[in-house]
């Protein structure tokens, strides 16, 4: 669950934002190194599915969803753990800012529990 702004004060917030911005840093470096730029449309599809997913909840039944989740765990997979934390920073910021599912405040909170862990 994504926690909500009221939940966190601006130091643990601030904290939580810098520890997930070095993660993020260090997934980029890694990336580098390994030299691995052919994922990055399967990170922007990643993205693409999951945000549709959470739009679909609405919408689609339930077989629909199953189907796309299967297929965000398999691309997943497929982008590893380094491409996997930067595409769910990506997601939870478009969640933050186009579905309000968390906050501005809470995104280095959010991206440490749901991305990191």
């Amino acid at each position: 669950m994504h926690m909500a702004d009221a939940l966190v004060s601006p130091p643990v917030a601030t904290g939580m934002a810098v520890a997930s911005l070095a993660v993020g840093a260090y997934s980029i470096f890694r990336i580098k190194k390994e030299n691995k730029p052919e994922n990055i449309p399967v990170w922007v599809l990643w993205v693409l599915l999951y945000l549709q997913h959470k739009w679909s909840t609405l919408q689609f039944p339930e077989l629909v969803q199953v189907v796309i989740c299967v297929v965000v765990l398999l691309l997943s997979a497929l982008i590893g753990p380094y491409g996997g934390f930067l595409s769910m920073m990506a997601i939870l910021l478009l969640q933050c800012l186009l579905f309000a599912d968390g906050g501005l405040m809470a995104y280095g909170c959010n991206v440490w529990n749901m991305a990191f862990y």
